[in-house]
């Protein structure tokens, strides 16, 4: 992480960031057991799973200040966030008792990027009499791709399915917000404001599957929009 913030006349700033890598490489297993009625054991089996996948992601929070003089201050605040990562989570099961799965052996591939944009400049504004104007604007965008890719096997290694699952979303607006006020008398005052945001989320995942052996697929395409909207 890092923090750094200057002066120069009118104008000040402050920067922060962070920086993330990781690593991960997790090896476990499961074993499964089942019983008859009569209290016998019926199923016994092992699944060796590795869990391996690794981690960037990047974060900056841009700030700037203008103090115009006069009661005036503009200030713009960002946020910049970005991240990626890549994994795969090998599978094996070994069935020593009873009847196996239908899939002895799973390889996954995974990917996943993000990013997310944040943008705010307010605007404050200090008038006669002790009256206040404050607005602000916002907009922001934030977006996700990731792609699974799966291949499933029968027994003697005979490739049972190959697996491709790719999704995206996004979701961008903006927003508005302000307000007017000033005292009226002695310890009162009176206030009018705005308050309104749009945003649009876009979502879509297709699955698309295929097989040489007859295995039992599962294609399927989704899309969603959603609006929404307040004021």
């Amino acid at each position: 992480t890092f923090q750094l913030s200057d002066k120069s006349g009118k104008m000040s700033y402050a920067m922060s960031g962070n920086l993330l890598y990781g690593r991960q490489d997790r090896p476990s297993h499961i074993v499964t057991e089942g019983y008859d009625a009569a209290g016998r054991e019926v199923l016994r089996r092992v699944a060796w799973d590795g869990n391996r996948g690794r981690l960037l992601a990047i974060g900056l929070s841009p700030r700037i200040n203008w103090n115009l003089g006069a009661g005036e201050v503009i200030t713009s605040q960002n946020f910049i966030n970005l991240a990626r990562s890549r994994g795969d989570a090998p599978e094996t099961v070994v069935t020593s008792l009873g009847a196996p799965p239908r899939y002895v052996a799973t390889a996954t591939d995974a990917e996943n990027k993000m990013e997310m944009l944040r943008s705010d400049l307010s605007w404050t504004k200090r008038l006669a009499e002790g009256a206040k104007i404050d607005a602000k604007f916002g907009v922001n965008y934030a977006h996700r791709d990731s792609g699974m890719g799966q291949l499933q096997y029968y027994p003697n290694d005979v490739l049972a399915l190959d697996r491709d699952i790719d999704s995206d979303f996004s979701d961008k607006g903006w927003s508005s917000t302000g307000k007017y006020s000033r005292p009226v008398g002695q310890g009162h005052a009176i206030a009018v404001g705005w308050d309104g945001a749009y945003s649009l989320r876009n979502e879509t995942r297709l699955q698309h599957e295929t097989t040489t052996v007859g295995a039992p697929i599962v294609n399927r395409d989704e899309s969603f929009e959603i609006g929404r909207a307040h004021v």
